[in-house]
């Protein structure tokens, strides 16, 4: 079976060493499944962010979609320290997420 780059080592057969190590795809490797809005503005973003890295690199080691993205933000989003209390709506949201960045560069 072909599988792309991106593909994942998941284990070796211990009793055979020269079986090649059997392979999952990446995306068979997450536990969640996510449905999301968006505007019509923000998917075209994510969709030209995808199409800008990939065709602005070199190293094409695993491909990068919309979800990549969205992953990598969530991620990021992890390492701050945002200020949850008394959010009333995503505007809101937006700002504490910028203020804490900003408070991660400082």
């Amino acid at each position: 079976m072909n599988y792309r780059n991106d593909d994942v080592i998941l284990r070796t057969d211990e009793l055979n060493e020269t079986t090649a190590p059997t392979r999952i795809p990446k995306y068979q490797t997450f536990e969640a499944k996510l449905s999301i809005l968006l505007t019509s503005e923000q998917l075209r973003y994510l969709e030209e962010m995808v199409g800008k890295i990939m065709r602005n690199r070199t190293d094409k080691k695993e491909r990068i979609t919309k979800n990549s993205i969205i992953r990598s933000l969530v991620e990021f989003m992890q390492t701050l320290d945002i200020d949850c209390n008394d959010i009333p709506d995503e505007k809101e949201l937006a700002k504490r997420i910028f203020i804490a960045r900003l408070h991660r560069i400082m």
